[in-house]
């Protein structure tokens, strides 16, 4: 314990006792007397210790300033913290409203709903990025909508999941950019926004029905919606480009073709760059009616890989082709074309996709004399030799090798070595008898998800034991990418009559 002289804090002490004690005779009154001395004494040693603190810390030296941009990378919760560690970190917390421009809630807590109102009544009146990732509690929801009532005039980011009718959509909101993840049906009215085009660029919402003019759309760029469900919001979808004029991206997801005809014919937006459609039936007539000169990225994604204008999508193919397959045997074509344009299509519901992909691209073949490189999953490599025999102008060849999902065991756990379909690798004899004149074949090995584990050396000593099968045929050199060098260091690598194989 330290030492020091105490007699005259006990003489204040017994002063100040015996006077607020003087005549009291019941010892409950006493005990309150002792208690209020007791927090007292503690109150007034914290307001000292802070006080030295503030005069001694070497972060006294932290400009008030470089301090407050210290809190505004923290994750919300931990600004919260910091701004109750002293006076004045709490004086700065307040004075500096750019702190809480940026407002994440990603952890639920009895006291969120209170937190987004404070936290937003501490932003001034600077632009505010509001992102809300859980699922609030609806009793709660007349805080928060009442907090973005209060706030509307200068929120510029609202993500997340609110309720419904929480949003007050009516509102003016002039430095509103992005408007996105909100999970109910939108009845979008003629007044968004209070009716006037400012700053919305980025609109992501599920279904929507759409209103007979809209000046706040006017300025959306990025948009991302769901098909329509029913037939009156179905009806609206006519207006779409006409609404929004000046589209850089549209994303338009579970489109349905009981309502395609109520899609808009077209012509898209000239500005429009970028097209994704996601549908149960062919989507490609959409494509085709919306074509742009300025269209460079277009994705789509049905359930056949037939579709009425494939000539769109291969036409122009002149840098390479990629044949992605996932694990739920998913085909995806990948065309890179001139002046950077990428075309892709994916098909997600036929029965022997990977020959269907193969059978498409063959039938399209003319279109794609020009290719240069193909990159082919080695699930649809057997499936695609007859392509790869058809490009007179290829030059490069990589095979994607992705680790298989362990299984489940009977007994509920994972097996302890998940695998790789080595084996498929024979068919690089069909591809070299093909195109005798490649220098070398690239493979490409990923293992993606924390269940698939890292690669090992045991993995790079299994791809090698299959490379070894191939010793009485002369492949060009091998070059694998993927494993990193500490893995392979050590591996073994044998000569494969004259084939030289590289990490």
């Amino acid at each position: 314990m330290f030492a020091f002289n105490h007699e005259p804090l006990r003489a204040r002490l017994t002063t100040d006792f015996n006077a607020l004690a003087c005549g009291v005779k019941d010892a409950v009154e006493v005990s309150r007397i002792l208690a209020a001395l007791t927090q007292t004494t503690t109150a007034i040693m914290s307001e000292l210790a802070q006080a030295w603190t503030a005069s001694n810390s070497i972060l006294r030296l932290v400009p008030d300033e470089m301090l407050a941009l210290s809190f505004s990378v923290l994750p919300f919760a931990d600004r919260i913290a910091a701004s109750q560690v002293s006076r004045r970190w709490r004086a700065v917390a307040l004075a500096h409203p750019a702190i809480w421009a940026d407002l994440d809630f990603d952890r639920l807590d009895s006291t969120y709903a209170d937190r987004i109102f404070h936290a937003l009544s501490r932003t001034g009146c600077l632009p505010v990025d509001l992102r809300v990732y859980i699922d609030p509690d609806p009793t709660d929801m007349s805080i928060v909508k009442k907090a973005l009532r209060l706030h509307m005039h200068h929120l510029r980011t609202i993500e997340g999941a609110f309720p419904q009718y929480t949003l007050p959509l009516l509102l003016p909101a002039p430095y509103m950019e992005t408007i996105s993840s909100v999970f109910y049906h939108v009845d979008i009215p003629s007044g968004f926004l209070g009716g006037q085009p400012e700053r919305l660029r980025t609109l992501r919402l599920p279904t929507v029905t759409l209103p007979e003019t809209c000046p706040a759309l006017s300025t959306v760029a990025f948009l991302t919606l769901d098909g329509p469900k029913d037939h009156v919001s179905a009806a609206t979808f006519r207006r779409l480009f006409q609404l929004c004029p000046n589209l850089v991206s549209l994303r338009l997801n579970e489109l349905q073709s009981l309502f395609s005809d109520y899609l808009p014919p077209g012509p898209a937006p000239s500005s429009l760059k970028q097209l994704r459609l996601e549908g149960d039936d062919d989507v490609t007539p959409h494509y085709n009616a919306w074509q742009t000169a300025n269209l460079r990225q277009v994705s789509l994604m049905q359930r056949t890989m037939s579709a009425a204008h494939l000539d769109r999508l291969f036409t122009g193919a002149w840098e390479s082709l990629t044949v992605n397959v996932d694990y739920a045997g998913d085909v995806e074509l990948v065309i890179q074309c001139a002046a950077g344009r990428r075309h892709s299509i994916k098909s997600t519901g036929d029965n022997g996709r990977t020959t269907s992909a193969a059978l498409v691209t063959l039938s399209r073949i003319s279109d794609l004399q020009h290719v240069r490189a193909i990159e082919v999953s080695l699930f649809a490599l057997k499936s695609f030799l007859p392509v790869v025999a058809a490009l007179p102008a290829l030059k490069h060849v990589t095979i994607l090798v992705i680790a298989q999902k362990p299984h489940l065991s009977p007994g509920g756990t994972r097996k302890a070595i998940r695998t790789f379909p080595w084996h498929l690798l024979r068919d690089l004899e069909n591809v070299v008898r093909s195109c005798p004149w490649l220098g070398a074949i690239d493979v490409a090995v990923e293992c993606p998800g924390r269940s698939r584990g890292p690669l090992t050396p045991e993995d790079a000593s299994g791809l090698i034991d299959q490379l070894s099968e191939f010793d009485e045929f002369e492949l060009p050199d091998i070059r694998i990418g993927g494993f990193p060098r500490d893995i392979v260091r050590d591996v073994d690598i044998p000569e494969l009559c004259g084939v030289r194989v590289e990490f």
